[in-house]
């Protein structure tokens, strides 16, 4: 008798138990579901990010091309560019950002108009849209989780970033007697490079290193107004262009 009440209470024991663990991984899986894609909406956003840090560099670069170059060429094409970047940004757009990015394709579309009819208003119209850029990019200033690839996408965001400070920089160049502006520029490009050494390795530490001294050499340059300046300014957009194309490879 006491062998069958033993089997009962096994059975109703297994009966209240086997619902309970059942709920349990349910609720493990969904959980699991769910963080996964809140990585892989982070994922996107910062994706988007990255894509529009590279709009806003092309759109550097024309206004660079523009006024310190001269060269309509050369603006119509970094335009160019920065429409194909912005078209890669609203791959991984939601739906409502989808609306914004097509309002900066439009302005993008209206500089290079203005570019190709020598309009006295293309400046205007490249500048606007680097402001335009900047505001959207502040609605994806989030935390990102911190997984490899989205540390990868970090770092490639602040070193656009960085060189988006020394384009600035070397604008100001040619239009700031006192050099402050430039120097400013300066330093927050030396802050953004800054910013990765935490969490860089050894040999690219040693790379970030050599760019803050660079970056001071130049800041020196511009504030004893060196005819050396611009020329270190120069140098320190190709080593920026040559880092970021160094990580490409990488991967």
């Amino acid at each position: 008798m006491k062998k069958i009440i033993i089997v009962i209470c096994l059975i109703v024991g297994l009966g209240v138990c086997l619902p309970s663990t059942q709920a349990l991984a349910a609720a493990e899986s969904e959980s699991q579901t769910t963080q996964k894609n809140a990585e892989q909406g982070w994922h996107k956003a910062l994706e988007t990010q990255v894509a529009l840090a590279q709009v806003k560099l092309s759109a550097l670069k024309a206004r660079v091309a523009l006024e310190v170059d001269k060269s309509p060429e050369r603006a119509q094409q970094a335009l160019q560019e920065a429409e194909n970047f912005l078209q890669q940004a609203k791959v991984n757009a939601s739906e409502a950002t989808v609306k914004q990015f097509t309002q900066l394709q439009n302005k993008v579309q209206s500089a290079q108009q203005a570019v190709r009819e020598e309009s006295e208003n293309a400046k205007s119209h490249i500048s606007t849209l680097v402001v335009s850029i900047e505001e959207q990019m502040q609605t994806y200033g989030k935390t990102i989780q911190e997984s490899e690839e989205a540390k990868l996408l970090k770092r490639r965001y602040v070193q656009l970033e960085a060189k988006a400070a020394l384009l600035k920089a070397k604008l100001a160049e040619k239009t700031d007697a006192t050099g402050k502006q430039t120097a400013a520029y300066l330093d927050e490009s030396r802050a953004w490079y800054d910013s990765l050494k935490s969490q860089a390795s050894q040999r690219w530490e040693k790379e970030l290193t050599d760019m803050s001294i660079r970056i001071d050499e130049a800041k020196q340059a511009v504030e004893r107004k060196d005819k050396q300046a611009r020329a270190k300014l120069a140098e320190l957009l190709e080593r920026a262009a040559q880092m970021l194309n160094d990580e490409d490879s990488t991967k």
